[in-house]
C-alpha cells in the first residue's frame, strides 16, 4: 500500500502520517524501489491505534509508551498461557489506565451473560494473550461494586 491508501484506510490525512514518522511513531517502512513507502497490513493496525489513542486525547509521548504495551502484547502471540512475562505485563496495563477512567467503571457483575460477554472477548486471542486480558478485565471487575480506588 503507498501512503494515500493506508491514509485513506486508516482514516488520517498523509501529512498526519509524515508527521508520525517524523517523530518516530511509528518506525519509517520500507521503501520501493521508486522511493515510495510500501506499508502493510501492520502498519495499518498501528497507524488505526495511534489515531485512536490521540482521538482518546493522549499525547504522542503518551501513544508512544501505549504502543510499546501493545508491541509486549503482540510479543505473546505464541507463548503460552503460563509465560512468566504475563503477571509484568498485564500489571504494567491495569497501572497506565488512568484513575479517573478506572473510577468511571462500573464494577461488572458476574452472570452467565456477563461470563459469556467475558469469554466472546477472549475467544480470538492466543492463550498467553488471552492470559493478559483476562488480569487486565479481572482488575475492572473483581472489585466491590462502586468502589472506584484500583485493585
Amino acid at each position: 500500500m503507498r501512503i494515500g491508501e493506508i491514509a485513506a484506510l486508516v482514516g488520517v490525512t498523509t501529512r498526519a502520517i509524515r508527521h508520525y514518522h517524523h517523530v518516530g511513531l511509528p518506525p519509517e517502512p520500507e521503501r520501493r524501489p521508486n522511493g515510495y513507502r510500501a506499508y502493510s497490513v501492520r502498519d495499518a493496525v498501528l497507524l488505526a491505534r495511534v489515531r485512536r489513542l490521540t482521538e482518546l486525547g493522549l499525547s504522542l509521548d503518551e501513544v508512544r509508551d501505549v504502543l510499546a504495551l501493545y508491541e509486549r502484547l503482540d510479543a505473546l502471540a505464541g507463548a503460552p498461557a503460563d509465560d512468566p512475562r504475563i503477571p509484568d505485563l498485564a500489571a504494567e496495563l491495569v497501572a497506565a489506565v488512568p484513575a479517573e477512567v478506572f473510577a468511571a467503571m462500573p464494577a461488572a457483575s458476574e452472570g452467565p451473560s456477563a461470563q459469556g460477554l467475558k469469554e466472546a472477548l477472549l475467544a480470538d486471542y492466543p492463550p498467553a494473550q488471552a492470559e493478559v486480558v483476562r488480569r487486565l478485565m479481572a482488575a475492572f471487575t473483581d472489585r466491590p461494586c462502586g468502589e472506584g480506588n484500583r485493585p
